[in-house]
């Protein structure tokens, strides 16, 4: 995961994570990282399965 959000801040300024809250593990990984999680998703996004959404600036 460190990886990824190190690749990713040399190319975005914010990092938009989109799953599930029945992924406990997932969930507690991405809040130690920082996601701050957000109550919906983003405008414009077409997945209509994952219930639980996250935002980190990078």
């Amino acid at each position: 995961m460190k990886v990824a959000l190190d690749f990713a801040k040399e190319h975005y300024t914010y990092c938009y994570l989109e799953t599930m809250e029945k992924l406990q593990t997932a969930n507690l990984l991405y809040s130690k990282l920082g996601l701050q999680q957000l109550d919906k998703p983003i405008e414009g996004s077409e997945h209509n399965v994952m219930d639980v959404w996250y935002t980190k600036e990078l």
